[in-house]
């Protein structure tokens, strides 16, 4: 399962797929508080699906929005946290 969060002006999609077949998905209008509601967003989606993170193996992200902007740097920062949790779960590093 993959896990796609597309943001695209002020309007916040979180999207699990299944190869090319959406199988769910959970939108919000971002007001300025996208560090407060990502992580939260992301848990309610993958709770409504019987999943956990270590369910997912890849997180995504697509953004029309610059590097220097806030919220690119937090959607940036929660897909490398995800897809290092796979990555080190499979080391057996940690988790």
């Amino acid at each position: 399962m993959i896990l796609l969060i597309e943001i695209k002006d002020s309007l916040v999609e979180l999207k699990l797929k299944e190869g090319e077949k959406t199988v769910d998905s959970l939108g919000w209008r971002d007001d300025r508080s996208l560090s407060e509601k990502l992580l939260p967003k992301i848990d309610e989606l993958l709770k409504r699906n019987n999943l956990q993170v270590k369910d997912l193996e890849e997180a995504r992200h697509k953004i029309n929005l610059d590097e220097t902007y806030s919220t690119y740097r937090i959607t940036e920062a929660t897909v490398k946290t995800l897809n290092y949790c796979h990555v080190a779960r499979e080391r057996r590093d940690v988790l």
